[in-house]
């Protein structure tokens, strides 16, 4: 019981960091706490979960006859509950989330516990208080609790088809032609099978927090995936079209981050811009020039150059044309994709994975 509500107490606070206290952890937690079946009426499970044990654990203190029983009952119904989820994960077609699983067989172990260890009383003391569940009344009930417990969170959830809704929603989604040149910033190989295309602001929270997404999906996926970096800076000094100058810096973060990139360090320049406060000022960027070894005489003269503002505005113009309404927005082969969770994006690009792979 212990082991579960600390776990569930981890979990909570992996939720509350945006994924931070695993991000260094090959625990692979994030698809499945990304999944909707990870959150029940806008709380994460983990949430319920402290909930759960905490009670589990009252009841326990408390230690009555009547206690035990319904410390057995709920832990019987939590069990079934966790047979139901741990089917959903194993279904999810992304990471397994070894700590959930824990979770789920520290209860399945609590529960046989609570059966086969727990005190009972005399069958002289139930003579004498009245109608006390008999231990095969019990069991019983704790089998009807389990089948109860997860044919509710079946009705809740519905195992295994959060990848078909995903997939299906995708599907129906305007295939566009996005094309791929040598200027452009990628992570990964080029003609990988598939591609990802970021449209992304370095003034944008959402894809600051998004960023260390990209970095998940291509360690996990390695040579299969290649991530394409599009500039759309929601300022008006390189993005005339937005209806105000939502960031103004942004443009000039662009401007650097792609100096950066005709001296093959993008990606070091766009990981310090994302880990700063996203202010860009000029004190800034050169700071982030420095501690990426870049040529700074070099840098200074390329990003106030015609090439450097054309490339910038070439990646926006792309952006309006495809539909991008905001940042960051991706496109999968081609394809939105507007649910931008762990969960959604795994599922879609191990799908898209096997649907090069298979013979045409």
């Amino acid at each position: 019981m212990g082991l579960g509500w600390l776990l569930s107490a981890f979990l909570m606070l992996h939720h509350l960091s945006a994924g931070r206290l695993t991000e260094n952890l090959c625990l692979r937690c994030e698809a499945a706490l990304a999944s909707r079946t990870a959150w029940q009426w806008g709380i994460p499970l983990a949430g319920w979960g402290l909930v759960y044990f905490a009670v589990i654990g009252l009841l326990l203190a408390i230690g009555s006859h009547w206690a035990m029983t319904l410390a057995r009952l709920g832990c019987a119904t939590a069990s079934g509950v966790g047979i139901v989820l741990t089917a959903s994960i194993l279904l999810s077609g992304t990471s397994v989330c070894f700590i959930c699983l824990c979770i789920h067989a520290s209860n399945c172990a609590l529960l046989a516990v609570l059966f086969f260890a727990g005190p009972r009383k005399s069958s002289r003391h139930q003579a004498r208080v009245g109608f006390i569940p008999s231990l095969r009344a019990e069991v019983i009930l704790a089998l009807v609790a389990v089948v109860a417990g997860g044919a509710f969170q079946a009705a809740v959830s519905r195992p295994g088809m959060d990848s078909a809704r995903v997939l299906a929603a995708f599907r129906s989604e305007t295939q566009h032609e996005i094309p791929l040149n040598q200027e452009d910033a990628i992570l990964g190989p080029p003609d990988a099978p598939v591609r990802m295309d970021v449209f992304s602001s370095f003034g944008c929270p959402g894809c600051q927090v998004f960023a260390r997404t990209v970095r998940r999906l291509s360690e996990r996926f390695g040579g299969n995936l290649g991530i394409v970096f599009r500039h759309f800076p929601l300022g008006k000094s390189c993005n005339p079209r937005l209806a105000a100058d939502f960031q103004p810096r942004s443009c000039e973060a662009a401007w650097a981050a792609e100096s950066a990139r005709r001296q093959g360090l993008f990606w070091s320049y766009h990981d310090g811009l994302f880990a700063s406060s996203l202010l860009a000022s000029e004190e800034l960027l050169q700071r982030i020039a420095r501690e990426s070894r870049i040529d700074l005489r070099k840098w200074e003269s390329d990003r106030h150059s015609p090439e450097v503002r054309r490339k910038v505005e070439s990646d926006v113009e792309l952006g309006w044309q495809v539909g991008v309404k905001g940042t960051p927005s991706v496109f999968l082969n081609g394809r939105s994709v507007p649910d931008l969770s762990l969960f959604t994006l795994e599922v879609l690009i191990a799908r898209e994975i096997d649907a090069q792979r298979r013979p045409k």
